[in-house]
């Protein structure tokens, strides 16, 4: 069986569908959408920063003995998982605090669920993460006193 391949054009003798003139510019399009996060994504990271920081605040410091600030979250684009960078404060081991905390993850994602429950349909997966640009920003800074 032999299928015939027509073209459809409109009475201006171009292609119906039209992409076919300017394919470099949908590909920028989508080139561009995979690079940065969608206005969804950074509002539900924002969100769960928040809320994050208030169940730290609630039980940091008789839970860990140290103040934890979240200082960014990150969202999976299928919104799937939310990863959260932590500083950790007047604590006497960084990696101790943040195996606990690891350990504790569902507890303290049942707790961020109570909070943002009718913002979400699906609260996403946490995960935890150290964030030590401070020190390295001290760090830098002590070597350029020196």
């Amino acid at each position: 069986m032999l299928i015939q391949h027509r073209e459809h054009r409109d009475h201006k003798g171009y292609h119906k569908s039209g992409y076919e003139n300017r394919p470099i510019f949908v590909i920028s399009i989508k080139f561009i959408m995979n690079d940065m996060d969608s206005t969804r994504q950074n509002k539900i990271a924002k969100l769960i920063q928040k809320e994050l920081a208030e169940v730290f605040l609630e039980d940091g410091i008789p839970v860990y003995d140290c103040m934890i600030t979240v200082t960014q979250t990150k969202v999976t684009p299928d919104l799937s998982l939310a990863r959260s960078y932590l500083s950790i404060f007047n604590a006497v081991d960084n990696d101790n605090v943040i195996k606990t905390i690891r350990r504790n993850t569902k507890d303290i994602r049942y707790r961020l669920a109570q909070k943002i429950k009718h913002q979400l349909r699906m609260i996403p997966q946490l995960d935890f993460f150290i964030d030590d640009s401070l020190d390295y920003i001290e760090n830098i800074e002590n070597l350029l006193k020196s």
